[in-house]
């Protein structure tokens, strides 16, 4: 009977989980581009934990601040309720993370992938034996193409293998390439010509997005020499002039943290303008 009771129990817990995956609809989807091997109830049931586990932690640390206040504490069951919420979205938020990691990874290899693949089909080799080799390089695109491989090779069609890479790839530019030879398979055409002129396509986008980047780095340097370079040096001398005039006094800490906020103010920028960098390969 305990058995029977523990199994009961055990189905509900993992129906809870299952009906809250019908809230998230995207993240069966998410995760397998994610390349996350964790089932979405099983992806949920950790968020949630992991969640309590650190609001909890929040929640003690903020009881130990009200009692040296003599504060109630309700304040922090209320910092508990929150914390549970955000640490939960920000699990669900690291889903969208990896895929933006995966993407530009991928993005940044998908023109050397292509020339590489289309090379071996130029020399002779089979479009399989190509993936193959390709599936044994070190990058993103290759570790991509050696799901596909694996795929295959757990008794799934080229043409099935490439549908499902195609739908789950995060990367636009790979995934082009992948639906041309797709299609090349498809209708029985000689697969180099489409992956040639997908390849061009990838190019030709690049070039765009290079000459875009420059258009925005010019406004970013305008932004930086005023905000980073000529507000800051020009500013802390007139403040210092004026401070002088006053009577008042800056000390070293005061100094220290005008030093802080400018250094602070001049990475946001850096972070800014190399997360705006398109990926580039050769």
């Amino acid at each position: 009977m305990d058995n029977k009771k523990t199994d009961k129990d055990k189905s509900k817990k993992k129906s809870i989980f299952e009906e809250l995956v019908k809230h998230f609809p995207q993240l069966p989807k998410k995760l397998i581009v994610a390349n996350i091997g964790s089932s979405p109830s099983n992806y949920l049931k950790n968020s949630v934990i992991d969640s309590f586990i650190k609001s909890t932690l929040v929640a003690l640390a903020t009881v130990f601040f009200l009692i040296k206040l003599n504060k109630s504490f309700i304040f922090a069951i209320l910092i508990f309720i929150a914390s549970v919420f955000i640490f939960f979205k920000l699990n669900l938020l690291n889903v969208d993370k990896s895929i933006s990691i995966r993407k530009k990874a991928i993005d940044g290899e998908s023109i050397y992938a292509g020339r590489y693949m289309l090379l071996k089909l130029y020399s002779g080799t089979p479009l399989l034996n190509a993936l193959i080799e390709q599936s044994k390089g070190e990058g993103a695109a290759s570790k991509y193409i050696k799901e596909i491989v694996d795929d295959i090779n757990s008794g799934s069609s080229i043409e099935e293998s490439l549908d499902n890479a195609i739908t789950y790839c995060p990367s636009d530019k790979f995934r082009k390439i992948l639906f041309y030879i797709g299609n090349a398979i498809k209708y029985g055409v000689d697969v180099t010509g489409p992956l040639e002129s997908a390849i061009n396509q990838i190019i030709e986008e690049k070039m765009i997005e290079v000459e875009r980047y420059g258009k925005k780095m010019n406004s970013f340097v305008i932004f930086y020499m005023l905000l980073g370079v000529v507000m800051p040096s020009l500013g802390i001398t007139m403040l210092m002039v004026i401070s002088g005039f006053i009577g008042i006094n800056f000390d070293k800490t005061m100094l220290f943290i005008m030093n802080f906020l400018i250094l602070a103010s001049q990475l946001i920028f850096l972070i800014l303008i190399k997360g705006r960098a398109p990926s580039i390969d050769i």
